[in-house]
């Protein structure tokens, strides 16, 4: 983890050298998601704030299992308030079930068989890449795909028949952990505000041109 936030750090210093001019200009954002075994489930919302080349963002949806909540820093390769396509990387936590699970127990005939899965108390270590396109009116279209790696496992176990609750094994625990850390994609479209400006380069500064210049005084 403590790599990947150097590499946000360096990714940001990068995109900033694009974007100094427009260091002071941030902005608001929200969107909608759609994933898979994303850190905030397969349906989701939103919001977030960005400033030059940063964004942080909260968010919070359902999956398979219920309610999940993550937290993303991101690094963009270009200013907040560009109308562009951009790249980036993010890093975050986030808490909830996710979609993985293990059946236990079918091979053995006097021990009733088990779904063993990730419960609502496990902490997740987030990384992704993402590549983001900000429309003129303000609307964006973002990809990504990450990996998942739990820091903090809580194991559930449930019966097959009746779905109760029952302990998990130390072995149940370490075949979850043996089975990470997970991937995750998903795509998210949003709106942002303020919109960017109609002219793709007046988030530069302009300087005047010669040719636009007064004439000269008569003498």
């Amino acid at each position: 983890m403590r790599r990947m936030l150097v590499l946000v750090l360096l990714l940001g210093l990068t995109g900033r050298a694009h974007a100094d001019d427009d260091a002071d200009s941030g902005l608001v954002f929200v969107g909608g998601h759609l994933a898979l075994n994303a850190p905030l489930g397969e349906v989701g919302v939103e919001a977030g704030v960005g400033l030059s080349w940063f964004r942080a963002s909260v968010s919070s949806g359902y999956g398979v299992r219920g309610v999940e909540r993550a937290l993303i820093l991101r690094a963009m390769t270009g200013a907040a308030r560009q109308q562009a396509t951009q790249w980036g990387i993010g890093v975050g936590i986030s808490r909830g079930p996710a979609l993985h699970s293990l059946d236990v127990g079918w091979s053995d005939p006097d021990d009733p068989p088990e779904l063993v899965h990730f419960g609502d108390g496990t902490f997740w270590r987030n990384v992704e890449l993402v590549v983001e396109h900000t429309a003129r009116g303000g609307q964006f279209l973002r990809a990504y795909v990450g990996i998942s790696d739990a820091f903090a496992i809580r194991c559930v176990a449930e019966l097959r028949d009746g779905g109760d609750s029952v302990p998990c094994t130390a072995e149940n625990r370490a075949e979850l952990a043996a089975d990470i850390p997970l991937p995750y994609v998903g795509v998210a479209v949003g709106m942002r505000w303020p919109k960017p400006p109609s002219d793709p380069d007046a988030w530069r500064h302009s300087y005047p041109s010669p040719l636009s210049l007064p004439p000269p005084p008569m003498l």
